[in-house]
């Protein structure tokens, strides 16, 4: 701890005793006296609150800091601000207690008012505590880390920043979404991150006078586009007539993108490589149909 933690407070001293000094040379009523005594008292306490805030932070800054620099944790990143604010504000407390105490006040009265306001605003504060207590969850147990791709309630997206109440994410598409933390540890979340690909069923439906010969080319037309396609697993596409529909036959398409930073870009490239050969083959797709027959 430097010895710059006790030069302010140390020049407020001389001052408050400069003062003390004084009230031996000049000429006071009984009720100034005491007054001016109060006054010292309330800058002496003043001032050792000071000191210690300033001792405070400084072990924070020389200890806790390079700690938590050395941790591979963000949870300690996030809660030294907090630990920071927390001790200013429980000296600053206390101190006020210490001064409406001289002044004559009922301290006892107020503290059991603030805890009353205290359980009031605890129950007021319930979503935001829940939040805060799924912020020290998420940097604990770590089931997402920054930069991580993550699914969750229908929606994916990579993670951005990890707060202490929320946490901020950004979908495929560019947009931020900030998500309370209290979301991750109520739902199921999914880390993709460390998967090694990205499963894609892509569901044909041709029309019903589609020939078994373009059925059959349809089918191998699938598999030569898996095989040729950048950023796919050529050798583990599957691809098979899975269904008579309601006005379609189905052909089943599952491939596999292995280049997981470019899904967006693979999936469109694999689609417009469908299109353009199916149309160059004569395969067209159907869409919804009904056949009326009337008889006479």
């Amino acid at each position: 701890v430097s010895g710059d933690v006790c030069h302010g407070p140390l020049i407020f001293a001389v001052f408050i005793v400069t003062l003390s000094l004084d009230e031996h040379f000049i000429t006071l009523s009984p009720s100034a006296i005491v007054l001016y005594s109060q006054l010292l008292r309330i800058l002496i306490t003043v001032n050792f609150a000071w000191l210690i805030i300033r001792f405070l932070d400084s072990v924070i800054e020389n200890y806790v800091v390079p700690y938590a620099e050395k941790s591979e944790s963000d949870l300690d990143d996030v809660l030294i601000p907090v630990l920071h604010t927390v001790v200013k504000v429980v000296v600053v407390c206390v101190v006020g207690v210490m001064i409406l105490s001289d002044f004559g006040y009922n301290v006892t009265s107020l503290i059991a008012g603030l805890g009353i306001g205290g359980l009031a605003f605890a129950f007021a504060a319930q979503d935001l505590i829940k939040n805060v207590f799924g912020g020290v969850s998420i940097m604990t147990d770590k089931p997402f880390k920054i930069k991580d791709m993550v699914k969750f309630d229908g929606r994916q997206g990579t993670v951005k920043q990890i707060g202490l109440r929320t946490t901020r994410i950004e979908t495929l598409d560019g947009t931020t979404l900030v998500v309370p933390n209290a979301k991750f540890t109520d739902g199921i979340i999914e880390n993709v991150t460390n998967r090694k690909q990205h499963r894609v069923t892509l569901n044909l439906g041709l029309e019903y006078d589609t020939s078994a010969a373009k059925l059959k080319k349809a089918k191998e037309i699938l598999k030569g586009i898996a095989k040729k396609q950048k950023g796919v697993k050529n050798d583990d596409c599957v691809v098979f007539f899975s269904n008579f529909g309601a006005s379609s036959v189905d052909v089943q398409f599952i491939y596999f993108i292995t280049d997981l930073k470019s899904i967006p870009q693979v999936q469109d490239e694999v689609n417009m490589a469908v299109k353009e050969q199916f149309e160059k083959a004569g395969i067209g797709f159907a869409y919804p149909t009904q056949t009326v027959i009337m008889k006479k």
